[in-house]
């Protein structure tokens, strides 16, 4: 494998946004695009040893807004207060972007962006070029995809690029009955899943309300008081108004923002709104209010278990690639106890010293590489093409011998089975 230089992240992008003077890019959460101009921290395998397969899990990549309804909200709401002359000059200028873009935007929520197709033809080059071992021995590759036309579409993108830089023998598919894989969160796949074991809603609505200065920011939009008595959800508006500036960057229009129409403050404070929302649904939560949600990764462990023996049992050199959404992946960073993303924090203001969305961005990714000296078998995992840690005590620098990181992995989901079980 190609020695990489190691170079150490800079402590920024460590630290919680509440430390540093506001990065609006990092504030963007998990809708912030993959930073493909970051250092990355790799350590080369112990001498002897070559990659002989990856299982990998990404999420998708750029794409619009989640829901037609958010696009539907900012452009009825803002053309009433147009055509009512309510709006201040701020709030002119909003309406002015929103208008512009409305047309580019309408009917297209949650789909993948030109630039999404590009971050995962991107990966995939680099993919080729960190392991030339594993992709010059013409691998065979297994990709699987959600159900969703942007995973299908980032899936296309990965493998068309695989094809293009190698002899990588290539078999895709998008499996309904496979969903739990990708979001074993969803209680229509997962039918002991229970939104309620985690009581997220009220925790958000009491930081907002506590944290964001609704009057100041109503007021830097809407000159009349009576239309501002018209928004049925004041939460809801502002986050949507945030949300759409934080897609911008994945667009053809990235050029374009409303983030003057926010404090960087308020800015702040709705990252922070996200980034609580995630831990508490996603991670493990806070002290004795524990997040039982994490224990479903198990259905995407166990899969990379399963898959794992089959392709390592066939003894040809594989790939076996995963095309999901960012729920899943937040969900197996903290079941396998990834760097921080296992921590769990005392009251919901440590939160970002833990767990930051940021870093779970656009086309972000999960993988286990194995190495082979044709003895033993060492695995590292990488976060974002940057190595990582996990609980498990690593037998060599960052990699662990597969028989025991199985061990681990295997117990985990044991566990998870039998707490699931016990409480249904």
């Amino acid at each position: 494998m190609r020695k990489i230089a190691f170079i150490v992240i800079s402590l920024l992008f460590a630290l919680p946004l509440s430390a540093q003077s506001l990065d609006r890019d990092r504030a963007k959460s998990v809708y912030r695009q993959y930073d493909f101009e970051a250092p990355r921290t790799v350590e080369a395998a112990p001498e002897g040893y070559a990659p002989i397969y990856i299982s990998h899990y990404g999420r998708h990549g750029a794409r619009h807004l989640y829901t037609n309804a958010e696009y539907e909200l900012l452009y009825s709401t803002l053309a009433a207060a147009h055509e009512t002359d309510a709006l201040t000059e701020v709030g002119e200028r909003v309406w002015a972007c929103i208008s512009e873009l409305y047309p580019h935007f309408k009917g297209r929520g949650a789909d993948l962006t030109q630039y999404g197709q590009w971050q995962h033809r991107t990966l995939a080059e680099r993919m080729c070029k960190d392991f030339p071992e594993l992709f010059g021995a013409e691998p065979s590759v297994f990709a699987l995809s959600s159900v969703k036309p942007r995973c299908i579409m980032s899936m296309s993108a990965f493998c068309t690029s695989l094809a293009k830089h190698s002899n990588a023998k290539i078999v895709t598919d998008v499996n309904a009955s496979a969903m739990p894989v990708f979001v074993p969160y969803q209680q229509r796949f997962n039918p002991q899943y229970n939104e309620k074991d985690s009581d997220w809603r009220t925790h958000v609505e009491n930081f907002f309300g506590k944290n964001f200065d609704k009057d100041a920011f109503y007021k830097r939009l809407f000159k009349k008081e009576s239309f501002r008595k018209s928004i049925a959800d004041e939460m809801k508006f502002a986050q949507t108004l945030y949300y759409f500036d934080a897609h911008l960057g994945g667009t053809d229009f990235a050029d374009h923002t409303i983030g003057y129409a926010f404090t960087d403050e308020e800015y702040r404070t709705l990252y922070d709104i996200d980034n609580i929302k995630f831990f508490l649904r996603r991670g493990w939560g806070i002290d004795k209010e524990c997040n039982r949600s994490v224990f479903y990764a198990k259905e995407t462990v166990q899969d990379i278990l399963d898959k794992a023996e089959e392709d390592l049992a066939s003894g040809q050199k594989r790939l076996r690639l995963r095309f999901g959404h960012d729920g899943a992946l937040a969900l197996m960073l903290a079941f396998l106890e990834v760097d921080s993303w296992g921590k769990r924090v005392g009251c919901i203001d440590k939160i970002d010293t833990v767990w930051q969305t940021s870093n779970i961005t656009m086309a972000s990714n999960f993988r286990l590489v194995f190495y082979s000296n044709g003895k033993d078998i060492l695995v590292k995992a990488q976060f974002n093409e940057n190595d990582v840690r996990m609980a498990l005590k690593p037998t060599h620098g960052v990699f662990y011998r597969w028989d025991d990181l199985k061990k681990y992995l295997t117990d985990k989901v044991e566990k998870a089975t039998q707490t699931i079980n016990n409480k249904h």
